[in-house]
């Protein structure tokens, strides 16, 4: 709708930061092994480590082969803005405007996974380790066009360096109960 606004001459428009952002959440815990995060009097229960995403290299190639400009400019249009950190700048005292965010690197990327010992043994696009193919789900909700436009596009470049993703959209309540279930 800001285009129909912008197009009026009647009408000024003053951009300002919502106060909102859109984030990949990784679940680090061993999600075949799903439990509480804490016990009944509140003290943390130690959590057997995810098998693939407990390696921050894996972590790092995820992030490095994340085309943001492209997300950005497809699902938020020239209103979106990319941050170092998930601290907003609509909270002065806590954002760091001078962390800088990773750069888009796919052969970097590559490259950690191939340090990791991932690699497309047979040839058909997937990366694979002592047999095991290098894949992830991705849930989002999917009454949101735009968490949808996000996700498939993650999809798309998290493919491109050889991890197979498996996507899903949800209703909202069936990805919340899958993120406090730590099953994804």
């Amino acid at each position: 709708q800001v285009a129909q606004v912008v197009a009026r001459p009647d009408l000024r428009v003053y951009p300002a930061l919502a106060d909102s952002l859109t984030f990949v959440a990784l679940n680090l815990a061993n999600s075949q092994k799903p439990q509480a995060g804490r016990n009944a009097d509140g003290s943390l229960l130690p959590q057997e480590p995810h098998p693939i995403l407990a390696d921050q290299r894996m972590r790092l190639a995820l992030a490095k082969s994340i085309d943001y400009a492209r997300l950005l400019t497809a699902v938020g249009g020239d209103s979106s803005q990319r941050l170092g950190s998930y601290l907003l700048p609509t909270m002065p005292w806590a954002h760091a405007a001078d962390l800088p965010p990773l750069d888009y690197d796919p052969t970097a990327a590559r490259q950690l996974l191939d340090d990791l010992a991932w690699r497309d043994s047979d040839g058909d696009g997937v990366r694979d380790r002592g047999g095991m193919p290098l894949s992830l789900s991705l849930i989002t909700n999917s009454d949101s066009e735009q968490r949808v436009e996000l996700a498939t596009l993650l999809a798309e470049q998290w493919q491109q360096i050889g991890i197979n993703v498996r996507f899903e959209q949800l209703p909202f309540d069936a990805v919340a109960d899958r993120l406090l279930g730590q099953q994804y």
